[in-house]
């Protein structure tokens, strides 16, 4: 278990990192070059650690009252966090019941599509069987990025027709630097500026852990119609006041690719 934590990990716990084995392709000099300071940095996470255990933990809500909603006031706290993420006088029971009617709506929708598909019934029926699908094992890292590239271009090409426009910005799928590979970073989105393209960034390590449905749901949720068209039109309109172009809201930005 120990061998299996991310390479940079060992630079924060005592003793030698493991050695890759040879073609294994995975980074060691970032932990060569960074066990020499280790002795500087681990002083600083045990004092860290030290604090959050003597004066945060104590204060810390219990594990049967967790969120804002315990603490004074705050039900009112949390309506106005809502009320500044979406501009609606909802309280969190209403949202609540709003996401749950999605999450119901969406597990519906799933099950008639996996039931035309693979003849199941049900949706823990529905996940299993595309799971378990042969058409959607990802044998290989390059396998992998050539399927979303594949994929980010057909989901450009269906999202098309259904909106106004398209954004002019192009949009690359780009592996993690080789140092950050397999040590949990999540695929993401990096809006482009000036000539450089939006970048579709993913961890090609994790490929034997991700089947072709979530690939899809990736591409969709960080391409097109998801971040990449939502930020690269926003960057294209005129319209805005320079200070507008430094808030954004993060309600808005993920609801928007969520809902993609």
């Amino acid at each position: 278990a120990a061998n299996s934590r991310p390479e940079w990990m060992w630079i924060l716990t005592a003793g030698s990192p493991p050695v890759a084995p040879v073609g294994s392709g995975r980074p060691t000099s970032f932990v060569a070059q960074a066990s020499p300071q280790a002795d500087d940095v681990r002083p600083a996470f045990a004092r860290y650690r030290d604090m959050l255990e003597a004066e945060v933990l104590p204060r810390a809500m219990p594990d049967d009252r967790p969120g804002l909603v315990h603490l004074e006031d705050g039900a009112e706290r949390y309506s106005g966090w809502i009320h500044l993420f979406t501009s609606l006088a909802l309280t969190g029971e209403e949202v609540h019941e709003i996401g749950m009617a999605a999450v119901e709506a969406n597990m519906r929708d799933a099950s008639r599509i996996a039931r035309e598909i693979y003849g199941s019934e049900g949706f823990a029926d529905a996940l299993a069987a595309a799971q378990a699908d042969p058409a959607g094992e990802i044998t290989s890292e390059a396998g992998y990025q050539g399927l979303l590239e594949q994929l980010v271009e057909r989901s450009r090409e269906l999202s098309a027709p259904v909106f106004e426009r398209m954004p002019a910005r192009p949009l690359v799928v780009t592996p993690l630097p080789a140092f950050q590979q397999g040590t949990g970073v999540s695929p993401h989105y990096v809006p482009g500026s000036g000539d450089r393209p939006g970048r579709f960034v993913f961890d090609p390590s994790t490929y034997r852990e991700i089947a072709f449905s979530g690939a899809e749901v990736l591409a969709i949720h960080e391409g097109y119609p998801g971040h990449h068209l939502q930020s690269a039109l926003t960057a294209e309109r005129e319209a805005f006041h320079p200070a507008e172009r430094l808030f954004s809201n993060a309600a808005y930005t993920e609801g928007w690719a969520r809902y993609a």
